[in-house]
């Protein structure tokens, strides 16, 4: 699992915002109440202090929403214009994505969203150099 200055790190680099923590805190919260129930299981993958925001925010029913609306949701946290909003949406989104191992979870995380947000789910090729390295004993690596 990625740590929480990796996850900062790839939100940096996926949206470009002033203060990826702050966006990544508001991205997160705006995706645990679209989320519901899966909110708990992406929780439990992410990195703390991050663990805890999208669980804060589900209330357990997600409502179905746009991505219109989420994007105004978030940009109404961060006192931003709707497109900033939708690149921070995008922006977690990728984090996530990028520092989340659970292929499985995040399957059926991209089926609650948005068709229109389904593209900025996938992470990039170089996905792994913010994720922790596996290691068996001090200094070995499992991964390549």
């Amino acid at each position: 699992m990625a740590d929480a200055q990796q996850f900062i790190d790839a939100m940096r680099e996926s949206s470009g915002a002033q203060d990826p923590e702050e966006a990544l805190r508001a991205g997160l919260a705006v995706l645990g109440e679209r989320l519901g129930g899966a909110a708990d299981e992406l929780a439990a993958q992410l990195p703390s202090p991050f663990d805890g925001v999208t669980r804060t925010a589900s209330s357990g029913a997600a409502p179905r929403t746009d991505d219109r609306a989420m994007a105004q949701a978030l940009a109404q946290r961060l006192n931003v214009d709707d497109a900033a909003g939708l690149d921070v949406l995008q922006g977690t989104m990728r984090a996530v994505a990028i520092v989340v191992e659970d292929d499985a979870l995040l399957k059926r995380i991209a089926a609650e969203l948005p068709a229109s947000l389904k593209p900025a789910w996938d992470p990039p090729a170089d996905a792994d150099r913010f994720r922790t390295a596996q290691t068996d004993a001090p200094g070995r690596s499992l991964r390549a």
